[in-house]
C-alpha cells in the first residue's frame, strides 16, 4: 500500500496529559478531541459498515469479548441476501415500542468452534410469545468483541431495525454488567436457545440472580447459547444505554483500517477514540494467576526509559499501571496494539517478546453518571 508510514515520535507524551512514562510517542495536541464528522451516525449496516464495526469491536473489547469475525461473516451473508439493515436511534422509536437485546453467552471455546445458526431467532420468538408483543427493534448487549453484530440476523429475520446503542460500550463477561442494570432495568424475563432448537425461558430473576440462572442453564444447552434479554420500552431505555456505540465502533474501525494500511497517521485513530497513549514497550512476562482476581498479569518494559508496565486482566484488561501508578482502570477501555502492524492484540494473543502500544479509551460518560465504576467494584490490583 502507498502512503506515509506512521512516524516514530518523540518520547514521553500522551494524547491528553502531557508526559507519560514509557510511551516514546509525541501525539498531536488535539489528539484527545474527536475530529469533525466523527460523531456521524450510522443509518444502515451494509457490508462495508459491518467490516468497520467488526474491527472497532476488537478495540472496544478491551482485550476480551471474543473475536467478532465469525458473526461478522454471518452478518455479511445476511446483508448480502436481504440488503442493508436499517440503524436507528432510540429517539426514532415510539415511546412504548419494545426493544430487545441480543447476546451469545457461554464458554468462549465453544463459541469459537460452533457457528451460530438460528438460535437468536428461536430465543426471540420464545420471549415474544411470553411478553405478547413484538419488538420494534433489536440491539446488541455489548459492542465490544464478538457480540457487536449478534443482533443482525434476528433483526433481518423479523424485519426490524437495529438500535445504535448497547448496554456496555465495551465488553464485559456478565449480563448484569450493564448501564441498564444500574438504571434498575432487569435482564429478565429472558430466553436462551441452542442451535438444536432447545430453549429456556426465565420469567423472573433479580439482577443478582439473572447471571447465576443463566450460567446454570448453559450446560443443558451445550455450554453456549443465544440470549434475548433486557426487553424494555424505548422510553425507559433512553438515558439507560450507551447511545451511539454502533457508530462509534464503525468510526474506530474505519480509521484504524486506514492506519493499518499506512494511509493515515496513528493520531487520527487516537482523535477518533479520544484516546490516551499510556506506554510502549516489549512484553517480558505473562503470569497466570491460579486463584482470585486478576487471573493474568502481564509485564512489559520500555528498554529506552526503563519504565515498567503492568496489565492486570481477567476476561478483559482491568487495570494498567506504569511504574506502580494506575493510569487506566475499567470501565475505561484498555487497548493493546502491536506497534509493527497496529493490529489490536487480544489477551490470548499476547506473548513474551511482543512489542505493544497500550492505550486508554475513556468509558462512556453514562458509566460515571450512573455510578458504574463503584457498582462494578472496579478492577482490583493484587
Amino acid at each position: 500500500m502507498s502512503g506515509t508510514p506512521n512516524p516514530r515520535l518523540r518520547p514521553g507524551h500522551s494524547a491528553q496529559s502531557g508526559r507519560v512514562r514509557g510511551c516514546p510517542m509525541a501525539i498531536p495536541p488535539d489528539a484527545g478531541r474527536p475530529p469533525a464528522g466523527a460523531a456521524d451516525r450510522l443509518t444502515s449496516l451494509d457490508v462495508d459498515a459491518i467490516d468497520d464495526v467488526a474491527l472497532g469491536a476488537r478495540v472496544l473489547g478491551s482485550g476480551g469479548g471474543g473475536s467478532p469475525q465469525t458473526l461478522a461473516a454471518l452478518a455479511r451473508a445476511v446483508v448480502g441476501a436481504s440488503g442493508p439493515i436499517p440503524v436507528v436511534g432510540l429517539a426514532d422509536l415510539p415511546e412504548n415500542g419494545v426493544v430487545m437485546f441480543v447476546a451469545q453467552v457461554g464458554a468462549p471455546q465453544i463459541l469459537r468452534e460452533r457457528l451460530p445458526a438460528h438460535e437468536a431467532r428461536i430465543a426471540a420468538t420464545a420471549l415474544i410469545r411470553h411478553l405478547g408483543t413484538r419488538p420494534v427493534a433489536f440491539a446488541s448487549l455489548e459492542i465490544g468483541g464478538s457480540n457487536a453484530l449478534v443482533s443482525v440476523p434476528v433483526a433481518a429475520a423479523l424485519g426490524v431495525p437495529i438500535v445504535d446503542a448497547d448496554g456496555m460500550g465495551r465488553a464485559y463477561a456478565r449480563i448484569d454488567q450493564t448501564t441498564m442494570a444500574l438504571r434498575g432495568i432487569p435482564a429478565a424475563p429472558f430466553a436462551l436457545a441452542s442451535p438444536t432448537g432447545t430453549w429456556v425461558l426465565v420469567g423472573d430473576a433479580d439482577h443478582g440472580r439473572a447471571e447465576d440462572v443463566l450460567r446454570a442453564a448453559l450446560p443443558g444447552l451445550g455450554g453456549a447459547a443465544a440470549a434475548v434479554l433486557y426487553a424494555a420500552t424505548a422510553g425507559r431505555l433512553r438515558g439507560a444505554v450507551i447511545d451511539g456505540s454502533l457508530s462509534r465502533a464503525a468510526a474506530l474501525g474505519r480509521v484504524l483500517r486506514r492506519v493499518q494500511e499506512r494511509r493515515a497517521p496513528l493520531g487520527d485513530f487516537l482523535r477518533t477514540g479520544a484516546a490516551t497513549a499510556l506506554f510502549e514497550g516489549i512484553v517480558r512476562r505473562i503470569e497466570q494467576v491460579r486463584s482470585g482476581t486478576p487471573t493474568m498479569v502481564v509485564t512489559a518494559v520500555d528498554a529506552r526509559s526503563g519504565a515498567v508496565l503492568r496489565l492486570d486482566a481477567s476476561e478483559e484488561f482491568g487495570v494498567a499501571l506504569v511504574d506502580g501508578e494506575v493510569l487506566a482502570r475499567e470501565p475505561d477501555v484498555i487497548v493493546a496494539m502491536d506497534v509493527r502492524s497496529w493490529q489490536v492484540v487480544m489477551l490470548d494473543e499476547l506473548h513474551v517478546g511482543r512489542p505493544l502500544l497500550v492505550l486508554r479509551l475513556p468509558a462512556d460518560p453514562a458509566w460515571h453518571a450512573l455510578g458504574g465504576a463503584r457498582a462494578l467494584g472496579g478492577a482490583r490490583v493484587r
